[in-house]
Formats: C-alpha cells, sequence, structure tokens
C-alpha cells in the first residue's frame, strides 16, 4: 500500500437499500444488521471465532470501493481476512482475493508481535485495546461490486467470538502529496478536576479519544476542487470519516494514527500560489 495518507469520507454501508448477512449472530441484540448504522458501539458478534463470514449487498448496479475499515473490533494480532466480490448479479463471486492479515505486515515484530513504530517504541496488547481497533483493507484497485464478503479467521482469539461496529467502504481519497510536517497526533481527556481546599482534586473521569491533523500543503487542482470538497459536502461536521495517516503496514505508527471520528472544523481549501492549493483535516475519534 503507498505510503500517502487514506481519507474514507462515504461509506457505502449506510446507503438505502444495504442487506447485511452473518455466518452466525451472538443474539437478536448483536445482529449484523447493527453493522448498517454509523455508531462504532453498536456491534455484531459471532458464536465463534475459527471462520467467520460477514456480507453485504448492495441493490443495482451496486457501489465502487477500493477501502475496508473495521472500526471498534476484537481482532488479535493473528486474524485474517479473505476478502470475496460479486461484481456481476447474474454470477456468485467471482473476484476472490488472497487473504490477507488485518494487523498489516506489523505482524510477527516486537512486544505484543506489533511492529517497532517510527514514531517511538513498540505497540503492546495493551495499548492496542486502548486505540477502539481500526483496520484498514486495501484491495488495490477500485471494485464494483453488488456484494463484499468478508471472510474472518481468528482461531486463538481468547473472547472466543469476533466482533466488530462499523464496517466502512469507500473508493476514498489517498493524495498524490502527502501531508507535510507539523501534523499532529495526540488524546484529549475530557475528564474534569475540581480544587479541593488544601490543594487535592476530586476527578470526574472520562474516557479520552485521539485526535489527528494533517496539513495538506500542496494539493492537485484535481484533487483540491473535487475531493477535498467533496469531503466537506459530504462529511462535513455531521458524517463521520475513517483517517490512517500512514496505512502502509509494517509498524505501529498505523493503528496509532488510524482514527474512525467527526471533523473537529471544516478547513476550507485556499490557494496560496499558482497552481497550488492546500487544506488541512481534522479529525476527532468516536470511540465505541
Amino acid at each position: 500500500m503507498p505510503q500517502n495518507a487514506v481519507i474514507l469520507y462515504d461509506n457505502r454501508t449506510l446507503q438505502t437499500g444495504v442487506q447485511a448477512f452473518a455466518s452466525s449472530e451472538a443474539s437478536t441484540d448483536l445482529g449484523v444488521t447493527n453493522l448498517l448504522n454509523a455508531d462504532p458501539a453498536v456491534r455484531w458478534r459471532s458464536t465463534g471465532c475459527a471462520s467467520e463470514t460477514v456480507t453485504l449487498t448492495w441493490p443495482d448496479p451496486g457501489v465502487d470501493f477500493r477501502f475496508i475499515g473495521l472500526v471498534n473490533h476484537n481482532f488479535t494480532f493473528d486474524a485474517q481476512v479473505q476478502i470475496s466480490l460479486a461484481t456481476m448479479t447474474e454470477f456468485g463471486f467471482d473476484v476472490v482475493l488472497s487473504a490477507q492479515d488485518l494487523w498489516g505486515g506489523a505482524y510477527g515484530l516486537g512486544e505484543g508481535r506489533l511492529g517497532i513504530d517510527p514514531l517511538g517504541g513498540y505497540l503492546s496488547a495493551a495499548e492496542r485495546a486502548d486505540l477502539s481497533p481500526v483496520s484498514l483493507i486495501d484491495l488495490s484497485s477500485v471494485y464494483g461490486a453488488r456484494s463484499l464478503k468478508m471472510t474472518f479467521t481468528d482461531p486463538a482469539n481468547p473472547d472466543g467470538f469476533l466482533t466488530f461496529g462499523v464496517p466502512y467502504v469507500d473508493v476514498g481519497l489517498q493524495p498524490s502529496a502527502n501531508f507535510y510536517f507539523n501534523w499532529q497526533l495526540g488524546w484529549i481527556d475530557p475528564s474534569t478536576q475540581v480544587r479541593l481546599e488544601g490543594g487535592g482534586a476530586r476527578t470526574i473521569k472520562r474516557t479520552a479519544y485521539r485526535t489527528l491533523q494533517l496539513p495538506f500543503g500542496f494539493i492537485e487542482e484535481a484533487e483540491g476542487i473535487q475531493f477535498f470538497d467533496d469531503i466537506h459536502r459530504i462529511a462535513g461536521l455531521r458524517n463521520h470519516v475513517l483517517v490512517s495517516a500512514f496505512p502502509q503496514g509494517g509498524t505501529a505508527a498505523e493503528p496509532r494514527t488510524t482514527l474512525y471520528g467527526l471533523l473537529r472544523q471544516m478547513s476550507g481549501i485556499t490557494q496560496p500560489n499558482y497552481g497550488i492549493y492546500s487544506s488541512v483535516i481534522s479529525v476527532d475519534e468516536v470511540r465505541g
């Protein structure tokens, strides 16, 4: 997968008429139709983990997509997924892609078996759980399909089941010029402190969430006028996006900088010079 950032902003799973099917459901409340929802806390759960399938089907003529994001999941470092596509209505699944690791090329390295991070250190299993995990699958090219089947294998999963909240299916945008320096990654802690007499404090604890800001300083005209404008038009401040700053895999930077959330602000497109456009993507995580 190329190293430039990936921005998904138009989730095809939320379109009208989409149907979802699964090989198993733990209960009615954890059924597969929960995946047709933008809330990552509303999840599907299987009854097993050795081999489970989730299938999404769209009305004619289907949809185009390249990327699939799986949000708020419990997949371990051993988990794999195989993608099958029905690209023609009169046939079954005519495109079957090779199985791939859900944690990318980072598998097998470092503490917790997820690789050394150029941002520093390793990603441990404990930290992974704090990230409200998002896995990004790249099909390498755009496909048009009526149905998408995902076959998951994670036989050693200690939970004994598989679960995730949102399948984000989109063509997305991978800009030809990557973001500049001065990008920002951080955590926002909405907890509040009440100061007490004598210097102590009482803390009202709330769950922290990640925030990511990517400044794009050199955007081609077509990308700026079409795609970056589409991000603001389609997603705006009201619809969820999925942003991966380092989608190339092979390091812990990918899961640390892949967020599902909402744009924090609407940064318009500016033209600082002839033929050069710029914009900023700022997203705050929405946790499950």
